[in-house]
């Protein structure tokens, strides 16, 4: 009885509230459907999807420590370039061989110009005493001195009209002949023996062109056979720099406006717009196309058979903002910059690359004047990986 009064009391104060849950019953809101803090924190996320990336904290005390550097985003117009190896190699006429015309002896007091000294076109780099028999120097020479001699009578007797026109016309000949076989081994023909030391009969090999003596294949006393290569002179003057780009990349003739390279052991860029020919033929080892440019090269600074790297510039240029290559960052196949918004402060940004000259590259999605990170872009990197633990740290 106590326990049911007790109730009818504290009844009349508790009723309003029936008719509350009732209503919320109705409603479908059932209380454990209630807001909560977690659920606070869950919204608060979904509205920050939109937010500005999070920024990176690299300080300068880290920065000082490291090789470390930033540089302004620019307004460039850049043509596109293709990357290609090759090597320098000598133009046409440019490097030529002396090879001896006859078997013979290099004599002992051949002046022998030694491998890099310059020589002059005529320049007598050896002289061979001649020891074949049926084709000595000396007989050749005295044959062609004979065959003028009997020329010159000819003509005089022709003169005379003591001799047809026949016979002079035979005694022609036999000069000619006479003088092509002297020829042949290095003699005049028009100068029988000019070539030579007259006393003694020996060929003097001679170069035919102005240049750098780059190789000496034979020493004084040695017997030489006929043909065999004696000296290889070189006019450095002008080279070429021959590339050799992927079959499926070498753009027409009419697109190509120059190329720029680097040789091996240097770092010194080189730059030319003479573009001289593009293969016809694809090599079919390296599946790559010749491409040749001329290059001027006064000083000699740029040596036959060097390895060289280079860019070929193609097409029009296209004009934009670009950055640095150097800025680029490759993060699992996406171009990735990081852009100086303070002293301390970065914001990693994806950016949309264009055309590259191999020194800048246009991109989109960073504005001209943005400082870009160009040295110690690996370590912002490492530093945004903490940004982001203590970003999320709130959570939990």
């Amino acid at each position: 009885m106590a326990v049911i009064r007790s109730s009818r009391t504290h009844s009349r104060h508790l009723w309003p509230l029936v008719p509350l849950s009732a209503l919320l019953l109705a409603c479908g809101a059932p209380a454990s459907d209630a807001p909560t803090p977690h659920d606070h924190v869950h919204d608060d996320h979904s509205h920050n999807e939109s937010a500005p990336p999070a920024l990176i904290t690299l300080p300068e005390r880290q920065q000082r420590r490291m090789p470390f550097a930033v540089e302004a985003a620019d307004e460039r117009s850049i043509r596109r370039t293709l990357r290609a190896g090759g090597e320098i190699v000598a133009p046409v006429g440019k490097l030529v061989q002396v090879a001896t015309p006859v078997s013979g002896l290099v004599t002992t007091d051949s002046p022998m110009p030694a491998v890099g000294r310059p020589v002059l076109e005529g320049d007598a780099l050896a002289f061979v005493a001649p020891t074949s028999t049926d084709h000595s120097f000396v007989r050749l020479r005295a044959d062609a001195m004979e065959a003028r001699r009997e020329a010159e009578r000819a003509e005089r007797l022709f003169e005379s009209g003591a001799i047809t026109g026949t016979r002079l016309e035979h005694a022609r000949h036999d000069l000619e002949v006479a003088a092509a076989a002297l020829a042949g081994v290095g003699g005049d023909g028009a100068e029988p023996g000019a070539d030579v030391d007259p006393d003694r009969g020996l060929f003097a090999l001679r170069t035919p062109i102005s240049g750098v003596v780059a190789a000496r294949h034979l020493d004084p006393g040695e017997h030489v056979e006929e043909g065999q290569s004696a000296f290889t002179v070189v006019d450095p003057s002008t080279v070429w720099f021959l590339a050799r780009v992927p079959s499926p990349d070498v753009p027409p003739l009419d697109e190509l406006w120059g190329a720029w390279f680097t040789v091996e052991g240097g770092s010194l860029v080189y730059a030319t717009s003479e573009v001289v020919s593009v293969g016809s033929v694809v090599d079919p080892l390296t599946r790559t196309v010749e491409v040749r440019f001329s290059v001027p090269n006064p000083d000699g600074a740029i040596r036959v058979g060097m390895l060289a790297d280079g860019r070929l510039q193609v097409g029009e240029p296209v004009s934009g903002v670009a950055v640095p290559a150097r800025a680029i960052q490759d993060e699992d196949g996406l171009p990735v910059t990081y852009v100086a918004v303070g002293a301390e402060t970065f914001e990693r940004r994806p950016v949309e690359v264009g055309p590259s000259d191999g020194e800048w590259v246009l991109v989109t999605g960073v504005d001209a004047g943005e400082l870009v990170v160009t040295t110690g872009a690996y370590q912002v990197k490492l530093a945004s990986v903490g940004t982001a633990a203590v970003g999320h740290g709130h959570v939990h």
